[in-house]
C-alpha cells in the first residue's frame, strides 16, 4: 500500500510545481462586480509573471483548447467591462506599481468564457540614506526608517571596489577607506522573489563635508523641576538626551528616542541653569551627530515698594543669532536683546490689586528656550504712593462757584492728611478728611494772593508714610 501512495504523492507534487511554474489559471476567480458574471463559462489562461518589479512585462495566453475570439482587459477596476478596454494583444507592460486584475474573454462552441487573475507590480524607487563621517576615519551609511519602497535586501557599492549586502533588518553599516578622499557611493535595493534590482541612490562622500545633525528646537521650563524638549532627528537614528553636570561633564538622562520628531520631559532645577544636548548612542556618530547646547534661562523677580525688578541670565551659543524678550502676563513686553545674556529691568507699569507674571524667551537659529514663569503681586506701597491723585496748581476763593477750594481729587486712601503752610512756614490749614478742603482762609480770614506750600501724607497698610509736596497759587 505504501508504493501507490508514494507514486500519487510524486504526481501531486509534480502537478503543483508545474502549476506554479507556468502560473496556469485552472479555475478563474473573477470579481463579483462584473455584471452577469455567472452567464460566462470558466476559461483558462496562463501568465508569465503574477508578480514582479516595475516595469513589468507579462505575456498572457489562452490555454483552453478550441477557444476563439480571445480579448484581454489588463486593468479591471469595477463595473461593466468596457469594450474599448479589451485588447487582442497578448503582451502588456505595467508602468505603475499596484495590484491589477486581468480579465480574459473568449468563446468555445458558442458559449462565452471568462477567466481572471491578479498581478502584483512592485515599485523600484531608490532608497533614502545618508552618509556620516566618523572621527576614526570610518564612514557610516544610515538608511532612513521610512523608505519609499521596502526591499528584502540592500546593496552598497562604496566606490573603492568594495560592495556589501545589507539584510532587511539592517539599517546601517560602516566602512573604512584606506585612502582619505572623496568617493561616489551607490545604494540600491533588491526584491528577492524576482531578484529584481531597484533604482540606485548616488551619494557623494567627502570627509571634509560637515554632516547633518539633530536639533533641540524648543526647551520650555514648565515647572520648578521639569522642562519639555522638542527636537528633530533627521537621520532617525537612536538618540539619547544628555545633561551637563555641575563639573562640566555630560551624563545620560536615560531618555532615548528613534523618532525623527519627538518631545520628552526632563528633570531640572529652576534655581540654576541646566544645559542639554542630544546625540547618537552609536559611538561612531556620538562625536559628530549631536545637537547644539540648549540651556534653561534664569529669571529672578524682586518686588519693591514702587516697582518690580527683573534680573536674568541666559546662555547664548557662540555665533548664535538670538533675540531675547521679556513676556509680561503672557504677551511680549520688552525686547532686551541689546542688554545681552545678563541684564536687569525695572517695571513700574504695575496694576494695583493684581499679580504680574514674567518669563524670559530666547529665540534664534539654534531654537527657542524659555525661563520659569515668575509671578508677584503688586506691592501695597506702590498702590499707596502712586495713587492717581489730582492736585490743582491754583485756586480762586472768590465765591463764583468755580475753583473756590484747594480740593484734592482722585483715589485718596483712608489714611490721608494734608497740611498747608505760608511763606514763613507756619501751619495755616490741616485736614485728614478728603471732603474738607482749604477755602483760602486762616482763622476765617481770606489770605492774600500768593504761593503756599503743602504736604500730603499717604499711609500704606503697613503704616509706612509716603509724602507728596508742592505749592499752590492762591488767586483773587
Amino acid at each position: 500500500m505504501k508504493q501507490p501512495f508514494r507514486s500519487i504523492s510524486r504526481y501531486l507534487i509534480l502537478y503543483f510545481l508545474l502549476t506554479i511554474l507556468t502560473n496556469q489559471v485552472v479555475v478563474g476567480q473573477c470579481p463579483n462586480t462584473i455584471p452577469n458574471r455567472l452567464d460566462y463559462g470558466t476559461g483558462n489562461m496562463s501568465i508569465t509573471y503574477l508578480d514582479g518589479c516595475l516595469p513589468l512585462t507579462i505575456k498572457v495566453r489562452n490555454t483552453l483548447a478550441g477557444a476563439t475570439n480571445t480579448l484581454t482587459l489588463y486593468d479591471y477596476k469595477d463595473g461593466p467591462l468596457v469594450p474599448d478596454s479589451l485588447k487582442k494583444d497578448s503582451v502588456h507592460t505595467f508602468k505603475r506599481p499596484g495590484t491589477y486584475t486581468i480579465v480574459q474573454l473568449s468563446e468555445k462552441e458558442g458559449r462565452k468564457l471568462m477567466s481572471c487573475q491578479r498581478v502584483v507590480v512592485i515599485d523600484t524607487l531608490a532608497p533614502k540614506a545618508r552618509l556620516i563621517a566618523c572621527p576614526d576615519g570610518k564612514v557610516k551609511l544610515v538608511l532612513d526608517p521610512n523608505q519609499p519602497t521596502e526591499y528584502q535586501t540592500y546593496w552598497v557599492d562604496w566606490g573603492d571596489g568594495n560592495i556589501r549586502e545589507l539584510q532587511e533588518f539592517q539599517r546601517n553599516t560602516s566602512h573604512q577607506y584606506t585612502i582619505p578622499r572623496s568617493y561616489t557611493v551607490k545604494i540600491w535595493g533588491v526584491h528577492r522573489f524576482r531578484s529584481c534590482k531597484g533604482s540606485t541612490l548616488v551619494l557623494k562622500y567627502d570627509p571634509q563635508t560637515p554632516s547633518t545633525k539633530p536639533k533641540i528646537k524648543e526647551l520650555h521650563t514648565t515647572s520648578a523641576t521639569s522642562a519639555d524638549l522638542l527636537f528633530e532627528n533627521p537621520l532617525g537614528t537612536e538618540l539619547v538626551l544628555m545633561r551637563r553636570a555641575p563639573e562640566g561633564a555630560f551624563v545620560s538622562t536615560g531618555l532615548v528616542s528613534r523618532k525623527m520628531n519627538d518631545q520628552v520631559k526632563a528633570l531640572i532645577d529652576s534655581t540654576t541653569s541646566v544645559c542639554f544636548r542630544i546625540q547618537a548612542t552609536d559611538t561612531c556618530l556620538a562625536e559628530t551627530y549631536r545637537s547644539d547646547l540648549a540651556c534653561t534661562p534664569l529669571l529672578k523677580l524682586t518686588g519693591s515698594p514702587d516697582h518690580n525688578q527683573l534680573v536674568w541670565k541666559t546662555f547664548i551659543p557662540t555665533g548664535g543669532n538670538a533675540t531675547i524678550e521679556v513676556l509680561k502676563d503672557g504677551s511680549v513686553w520688552k525686547n532686551v536683546t541689546s542688554l545681552g545674556g545678563e541684564g536687569q529691568l525695572i517695571d513700574q507699569e504695575l496694576t494695583c490689586g493684581t499679580s504680574h507674571c514674567y518669563q524670559l524667551r530666547q529665540s534664534g537659529t539654534t531654537g527657542i528656550v524659555t525661563s520659569p514663569i515668575r509671578c508677584g503681586k503688586t506691592p501695597p506701597g506702590f498702590c499707596t504712593s502712586n495713587s492717581p491723585l489730582f492736585i490743582p496748581a491754583a485756586f480762586s476763593p472768590n465765591n463764583d462757584g468755580i475753583n473756590d477750594f484747594f480740593e484734592i481729587k482722585g483715589e485718596v486712601p483712608p489714611n490721608y492728611s494734608i497740611s498747608v503752610f505760608n511763606q514763613w512756614g507756619n501751619l495755616i490749614f490741616q485736614s485728614t478728611d478728603q471732603a474738607k478742603s482749604w477755602d483760602g482762609k486762616y482763622r476765617d480770614t481770606i489770605l492774600p494772593s500768593g504761593t503756599y506750600a503743602y504736604i500730603i501724607v499717604l499711609k500704606d497698610t503697613s503704616g509706612k508714610d509716603y509724602r507728596r509736596t508742592g505749592t499752590v497759587m492762591l488767586l483773587k
